[in-house]
């Protein structure tokens, strides 16, 4: 079908064939076998380049102690301030650091839902694992993955590891700005 979503994905892949054909003239690695350079489209700019490769930047020193800080100053709170609700912009920001989390073929397919108030409260009804404390907590980060973007049984579980190395990252975003 057509229309902007597949228009985009078409887009991508122009822009990842033009990306494989200049890394390789770059690196003098004639690939015309495979990839004749007629077999570019003309219409995309490299601009639109949207593909490729990433280099890995290197991660300075400072930037290790502060993640082990982060991640080694992490506990899971079970005491909370009623009238502390986290801020969109503060919630924004960690979903922001989450959406780098790895996932299966880069598909991305979280969604973040966030309640308040007697919604979160129905919502934390649904876990057994809040006794004592859940009738404290003034919002809840629901993190939920489009099921339509896996395929077949061999993908059955790839939500629930994308979700949670997602749901980690975003637990780590949160604290790194003061939250528990």
């Amino acid at each position: 079908s057509s229309g902007a979503g597949g228009e985009n994905q078409i887009s991508a892949a122009r822009a990842v064939l033009l990306a494989y054909a200049k890394k390789h003239k770059e690196l003098n690695i004639d690939i015309s076998d495979f990839l004749p350079e007629t077999s570019l489209p003309d219409s995309v700019k490299e601009s639109q380049a949207l593909g490729g490769t990433k280099f890995l930047e290197t991660v300075s020193v400072e930037d290790r102690a502060a993640f082990r800080r982060v991640v080694g100053s992490r506990v899971s709170v079970r005491d909370f301030v009623t009238e502390r609700v986290p801020s969109r912009e503060m919630i924004q920001q960690a979903i922001e650091m989450a959406v780098t989390s790895p996932s299966v073929c880069n598909r991305q397919t979280w969604r973040v839902h966030a309640y308040e108030g007697a919604r979160a409260q129905e919502i934390l009804a649904l876990q057994n694992g809040n006794r004592g404390f859940g009738h404290r907590i003034p919002m809840v980060l629901a993190v939920t993955s489009d099921m339509r973007f896996f395929t077949g049984t061999i993908e059955r579980y790839q939500s629930w590891i994308d979700g949670g190395m997602f749901s980690m990252t975003l637990l780590l975003g949160l604290h790194a700005q003061g939250l528990g």
